[in-house]
């Protein structure tokens, strides 16, 4: 979690109201109340004590992408300004504790796989109150003892009561990315997630959580790769499996595609343009052997059907996908 700054932090450092209200906008983004990131350096030399505690690693730069993952970086900012204030107000313990970090905040204290963040705010569980609040969602749920686990000084629920919570309260596009992560990581087993369905209290949106168990998978290598998944499953395709290794009529190894349908002999990849980008390798000759790979795909009678990641939010890709899988599977079975 990001070390930010307070108004206080700040005061101590010589900078007066009007010359933090300067700052934001410059080298401070103000992120919550009381709470502002520093977001680079500047050429203003009234702002340099802010540039030295960053040097000096007293606080941390915010990282921008460009993209849905910033809201994830704000969210990390509030939750460790949420973790310092309830640090102040109360002495935490897993026997006894007044609210714990659950839902998307506790899997990023958990370093999971959170693909996005619909809002940022941050989210916890108390027994007694429920509200939303512009930074902070409270949910009124029963968690047992067991269920609340202690990072340092920090409540949360337990990673697999998290990855519950999660698969109940979000849609699959959010939960399976998080479920193929932690169960190829081997950090939990279905079979501990299927005892804390049983064991937990709250009933609510169950046949959700167990879809996205029966969606899980440990052998798909990617969150885009659980969200194709995902997106079959929506639009009734079923047949495809992932990380599948093809062969050639002698025998000889081809290719090991992300998905495959062998009744109608589909393939689909996700995203092959990243892997031109990974270890320094040579751009073309990546790209003229994945080339190649398509090719003798493409000889063996296979369809290749590439999707990026902005296909993953349009539905006609995979409404696309589905008639092309019925139809080939009808015209294989017309020849045989």
């Amino acid at each position: 979690m990001y070390q930010v700054f307070v108004t206080e932090g700040l005061r101590r450092l010589g900078l007066s109201d009007r010359d933090i209200r300067t700052a934001v906008g410059c080298c401070l983004e103000r992120i919550a109340r009381g709470r502002f990131a520093v977001v680079g350096t500047c050429s203003n030399p009234g702002h340099a004590k802010i540039w030295s505690s960053l040097a000096e690693g007293d606080v941390d730069e915010l990282e921008r992408i460009g993209d849905k993952r910033d809201a994830i970086e704000r969210v990390k900012i509030l939750i460790r300004a949420r973790a310092d204030l309830v640090n102040k107000q109360a002495e935490i313990s897993s026997e006894a504790w007044h609210e714990v970090f659950s839902h998307l905040s506790a899997a990023l204290l958990w370093q999971l796989e959170v693909v996005q963040i619909p809002h940022s705010r941050v989210e916890v569980i108390r027994p007694n109150t429920s509200g939303r609040f512009a930074h902070l969602i409270v949910r009124r749920r029963a968690v047992c003892d067991e269920h609340v686990k202690l990072l340092g000084d920090t409540a949360l629920t337990s990673m697999a009561r998290t990855l519950i919570d999660v698969a109940r309260d979000y849609d699959l596009d959010t939960s399976v990315p998080m479920l193929d992560d932690a169960l190829r990581r081997n950090v939990v087993t279905k079979r501990e997630l299927r005892t804390v369905v049983d064991t937990c209290k709250e009933r609510r949106n169950l046949r959700r959580v167990e879809i996205g168990l029966e969606l899980a998978d440990s052998r798909r290598e990617s969150p885009g790769e659980s969200i194709v998944a995902v997106r079959l499953f929506e639009v009734g395709l079923g047949g495809f499996e992932p990380q599948v290794e093809i062969f050639d009529e002698n025998g000889f190894f081809v290719a090991r595609t992300d998905f495959a349908h062998r009744s109608s002999k589909t393939i689909i990849e996700f995203d092959g343009r990243a892997k031109y980008t990974l270890d320094s390798r040579d751009h073309r000759r990546e790209f003229d052997r994945e080339r190649e790979r398509e090719r003798r795909l493409r000889a063996l009678g296979y369809h290749v059907v590439r999707v990026f990641w902005k296909d993953l939010w349009r539905w006609q890709t995979f409404t696309d996908i589905e008639r092309v899988v019925r139809a080939r599977t009808q015209q294989r079975a017309a020849v045989r």
